[in-house]
Formats: C-alpha cells, sequence, structure tokens
C-alpha cells in the first residue's frame, strides 16, 4: 500500500506492452464472424484455387471491407462531426448569453426576501458557471481537446501491431484454440473445462447478435 504508485505504474507499463495483443484479439473476434461465414461459402465453390485458399480469402475480404468502412468513416462522418461540433459551440456562444439573463431574472424573483430560494447564494455560483463556460468553451479549445484525445487513442505502431495479430489469429484460430485448451487443462477439470467452452460459445453467439443487429440499426439510422 505504500508504494501502490509504483505498483500501478508497473502494470500500466505492462498493459501498454499488452495492448496490441488485446486490440488485436478484439478485432479478431469481431472479425471472425463474417470471415468464417466467407470462408464456409468459398469451400462449397467448385473453383479450386478459392475452395483451397477458402481462409486466407476471406480475410483478405473481411479486411478490405473494414479498410473501405473507414475510409467511408474518415471521408464523410469525421468532415460532419467536426463541422457539427463547430456549429454546436458557436451556437451555444451564442444563445448562452440570453439564456443566462432569463435564468438570472427567474433566480432574483424567488432569491429575493420572502421566496423559496432566499437563503442559497444561486446566483454568484452561476456566475462563476457562466464566466468559466465562456472562456473555456470555444471552437479552437474543443477542437484541440478532440486532437488529443484523437492523437492519444490511436498510436499506428499499436494499430499496425493488433492488425497483423488479428491476421495470425485469424488464420490460426483452431491451434490458438487447443493450445488454450491444453493449458487450460493443466488447471482445469474436463468437465469444468467443456462447461466453460459451451457457455464460451453461447457468449460469443449473443455477443455477436447484438453486435450485428447495431449494425444493422446503425446503418439505417445512418
Amino acid at each position: 500500500f505504500d508504494n501502490i504508485g509504483s505498483i500501478w505504474s508497473f502494470f500500466s507499463r505492462i498493459l501498454g506492452i499488452l495492448s496490441p495483443f488485446v486490440l488485436g484479439f478484439g478485432l479478431a473476434f469481431l472479425l471472425y464472424g463474417p470471415s468464417n461465414k466467407l470462408e464456409k461459402l468459398f469451400q462449397k465453390r467448385h473453383i479450386p484455387f478459392i475452395s483451397k485458399h477458402a481462409r486466407g480469402t476471406s480475410i483478405l475480404i473481411v479486411y478490405l471491407l473494414l479498410l473501405g468502412i473507414i475510409a467511408l468513416i474518415l471521408t464523410f462522418a469525421v468532415p460532419a462531426l467536426i463541422d457539427g461540433v463547430t456549429e454546436f459551440v458557436n451556437m451555444l456562444i451564442k444563445e448562452l448569453p440570453p439564456l443566462y439573463n432569463q435564468l438570472m431574472d427567474w433566480l432574483k424573483e424567488y432569491t429575493q426576501p420572502g421566496g423559496m430560494l432566499q437563503d442559497f447564494d444561486l446566483e454568484s455560483k452561476l456566475q462563476e458557471i457562466y464566466n468559466y463556460i465562456l472562456s473555456n468553451v470555444t471552437v479552437d479549445k474543443v477542437m484541440s481537446s478532440l486532437g488529443s484525445v484523437i492523437s492519444f487513442t490511436s498510436s499506428l505502431l499499436n494499430i499496425f501491431m493488433a492488425v497483423i495479430i488479428s491476421v495470425y489469429m485469424l488464420a490460426s484460430m483452431e491451434s490458438l484454440f487447443r493450445a488454450l485448451r491444453a493449458v487450460l487443462s493443466l488447471f482445469i477439470r474436463p468437465r469444468t473445462l467443456n462447461i466453460l467452452s459451451s457457455y464460451s460459445h453461447k457468449i460469443g453467439d449473443i455477443f455477436y447478435g447484438y453486435l450485428y443487429s447495431q449494425a444493422l440499426d446503425a446503418c439505417l439510422v445512418g
């Protein structure tokens, strides 16, 4: 407890090192569903090259689709988001003073002697909040904050490593599952391991159903 800062710093460093693997696992898990469906579809084809390289072809198509979606988001969604944030901040700066004046007029009625809020010093507190918002909510500051978040969460090296790791996981899914099961069997009884495996499959199916239905809903709304 006396060295909790050092301990937390150590675990943060470890998590930073493992972050590409965690991101790669998440990416592989998300793309396993469509990749598996495409692989089964290609295996039924009577074209020797396609059926022989069904897994590699399905992984390539899934990642090309993912890159296409990311390109569409960067092309259309990000500029629209920036315009929307800019417009919102400008509107807030323009509309806030009259709204603040209306609120202060309403408070004066209730904070004067005999009013229900006469013992509360709300005007000075609201004045502080109002001054803080006016001085800090500007388009430049909001955009710089967004830029900091984006740059912090999008390390190119980690993303590149995560993509490579996820491709490897998708390409060697069965061998990874066998290795994981072999390791877990050293600590867990076979019956318990089978139960955990069954529940893991159910969790995956439920998550995929939720994820794809949300994606479809988002596309319709978009």
